[in-house]
Parts: C-alpha cells; structure tokens; sequence
C-alpha cells in the first residue's frame, strides 16, 4: 500500500514538470495564420517533421528554407526580427485591438524593390521547430520600399510565443506601372483636344 502511494504522489508531483518540458507544438500550418499588403500566404509548410539544422546559424537556416521550398525560387538572405542584414530589416510589434493577429510586422527592403511584385517567404521559430509561409506577387510599397502585415504563432503554450520571426526576399521583378484608371484616361483626352483647338486659334490669329 506504501509503494502505491508513493507512486501515486510521485506521479503527481512530475506531471507538472513533463507538462512544463513538453516541446512546443504547431497547432496548426495555416496559410491564413499570415497575410501581407492585403493578401494571405498561398502556402504553409511545417517543419518539424522534417527536423531543424542543429546549426542555427543564418546560412544553414536560409539554405534549409530554400530546400523547404524547392520549386518556388530562391529566398536570401533571412532577415531576423531585430536584426538588419544587406540593408534590409524585420520589425515586430504587438498588432493593434481588433486585427484579428497577435503580431504586425514591416519588412523593409532596399530601394530596387520599390514598386515590384516580388515572391518571398515567412519563417517563424520555436524551439527547435519551424513553420514557413510562402507569398506569391506581393506588391512592395513605394516611397520606403517595405511590406507589412500581420501573423499568429502557431505554437500555443499559454501565449501566442515565438523565439524570432523573418523574412527571406525573392529577387525584384519589374516595377509595375500602374494603369490609369478610365475617369483618368478621359479628362487626358479632353485636354489633348483643348490643346490642338488652342493651337488652332492661334495659328488663326
């Protein structure tokens, strides 16, 4: 009777520690769990099964995103949270009431991508667990080129946790040039017309 009791209070007096121990768990790879400049990631890939480099370096990560996403293009470098690299940076903030995300972030990047519909990919980390999410023809701000947008963690231990989050840039693609509106098209052409009558009424005089 003494050893069941022991057992018993043995077992209890664990339990909270191999709650506590237990590794973070994705609850879910939704691509909906992140969107940027108004548009959802296309995909979500959750690496854990597949394991994570021991080697947390920045280098072995990008080169283990890049595998992740074989057929989708070339994403460098990785730009941390709180971290600037080749002139680009990543911040995260908590994201404003009623956004429906935990987290914001604006992902600022160098001038050449002003304006250009770029791919690029997402990355968040726990432990030694990742998720990454993949963005197709995003449009980059102009003025301070950048992207911004908000995502959940998808670990839940009691919060909405991650150890960093980031960004892995596609290649800039061609400056889109925005396409006039009709409105805008017609008051053209109704000046062009004004302009050739001002040009006859002078030619007349």
């Amino acid at each position: 009777m003494n050893k069941l009791l022991t057992s018993v209070v043995l077992a209890a007096s664990l339990a909270p520690i191999q709650a506590f121990a237990a590794p973070y768990l994705p609850s879910s790879c939704d691509s909906s769990n992140a969107w940027a400049n108004g548009f959802s990631a296309v995909e979500c890939r959750d690496n854990n099964t597949n394991g994570y480099p021991d080697n947390n370096g920045d280098e072995t990560v990008t080169l283990f995103l890049n595998t992740t996403w074989p057929d989708a293009g070339d994403f460098s470098p990785l730009v941390k949270n709180g971290f600037s690299n080749a002139g680009m940076s990543f911040n995260v903030t908590d994201a404003e009431p009623g956004a429906g995300y935990a987290n914001a972030f604006e992902f600022f990047l160098p001038d050449e991508y002003a304006g250009t519909e770029i791919d690029w990919v997402l990355a968040i980390k726990q432990s030694n667990y990742l998720v990454s999410y993949l963005f197709k023809d995003i449009l980059v701000n102009t003025g301070q080129p950048s992207i911004s947008g908000h995502f959940n963690s998808p670990w839940k231990n009691g919060t909405d946790d991650f150890s960093w989050a980031g960004g892995l840039p596609g290649e800039p693609g061609t400056p889109v040039i925005p396409v006039p509106e009709p409105g805008s098209l017609a008051l053209l052409g109704l000046g062009l017309i004004g302009l050739r009558f001002a040009r006859r009424r002078s030619k007349a005089s």
